[in-house]
């Protein structure tokens, strides 16, 4: 059987020792650990911020070749309208000047008949 005072005092010395290091951490600086803890913090901050400037970079990348990618189609389409408008107003001025001609034809036509009568 196991004696009552002698777990008593097994108890009360580990009791003594678990304060014992207590104390010795309480006088080891605190500041100290907190120190630490706010390294690590600090470190893991710039970690995520350097993550996110990263992130941040890849989206700007990214959108930056999208728009380059429009601005590109922008420019192409723009491209064929002049084209197709160069195209409707040589045929604009083929018609004009044939009616032009056409016009002073029946005009000189007009002026020759008015003249002979």
């Amino acid at each position: 059987m196991i004696d009552t005072p002698l777990l008593l005092m097994a108890v009360l010395a580990a009791l003594l020792i678990a304060i014992a290091l207590l104390v010795v951490l309480l006088r080891r600086s605190p500041e100290a650990v907190l120190e630490s803890h706010r390294t690590r913090l600090e470190h893991a901050l710039r970690e995520e911020q350097r993550e996110g400037r990263l992130e941040l970079r890849q989206q700007l990348d990214s959108l930056a070749s999208q728009q380059e990618q429009r601005i590109e189609g922008f420019g192409a389409r723009l491209a064929e309208l002049t084209v197709r408008t160069d195209q409707r107003l040589d045929v604009l001025r083929a018609a004009l000047g044939e009616d032009a001609r056409k016009g002073r034809a029946e005009h000189a036509e007009s002026l020759r008949t008015f003249t002979s009568t």
